[in-house]
């Protein structure tokens, strides 16, 4: 009989949520400098449309993702034998099956590490998720052709820990890392 393996959670950082969570707080503090001085300048009307653009975006979209997974309890990752399931991003949510997985590269961008997941059917993946979702995998498709790519960014751990422990539960679950 073969011992079950034990499945490894990876929890979310609180410190660096709380971090996005002030960056984006100067950034919206921003925009309302920007609004506030806009004034009668003939650019007056660019000014407030690129000042409501960083609220907009600032304040609503990533500071409320930011208090939603500020008080997430779910681990951010977790690796067990049925697959990768993932809750470390805004396009996480959602499990990859090791059984979909053909290879794992690893990827910076910008000077972001990314773990890139190739998997069988990146269509199928992509038409499971909500509409916004599914137009970010697309673009993560295109350039780089996987519509998964995982992120140390918002985990406790080092992007070197993270790579290494999904390439040993792959090893161990799904085939060659």
């Amino acid at each position: 009989m073969q011992k079950a393996i034990p499945a490894v959670d990876i929890p979310l950082s609180k410190r660096k949520n709380l971090i996005m969570l002030l960056l984006c707080l100067a950034f919206v503090l921003a925009s309302w400098f920007i609004w506030r001085h806009a004034g009668d300048e003939p650019q007056a009307s660019l000014f407030r449309a690129v000042a409501l653009a960083g609220f907009m975006f600032f304040g609503v979209i990533c500071g409320g993702y930011g208090l939603y997974k500020l008080f997430d309890n779910r681990p951010g990752l977790v690796l067990d034998q049925i697959g990768i399931n993932d809750n470390s991003s805004a396009l996480g949510g959602r499990l990859i099956k090791w059984g979909e997985v053909v290879r794992l590269e690893e990827r910076e961008v910008y000077g972001t590490p990314f773990l890139l997941v190739f998997v069988t059917n990146p269509e199928e993946v992509i038409r499971k998720e909500p509409f916004i979702q599914q137009k970010a995998m697309r673009l993560n498709y295109k350039l780089y052709g996987t519509p998964v790519a995982l992120s140390a960014s918002a985990l406790t751990c080092t992007f070197e820990e993270m790579a290494r422990l999904v390439r040993e539960a792959y090893g161990r679950h799904g085939g060659d890392a």
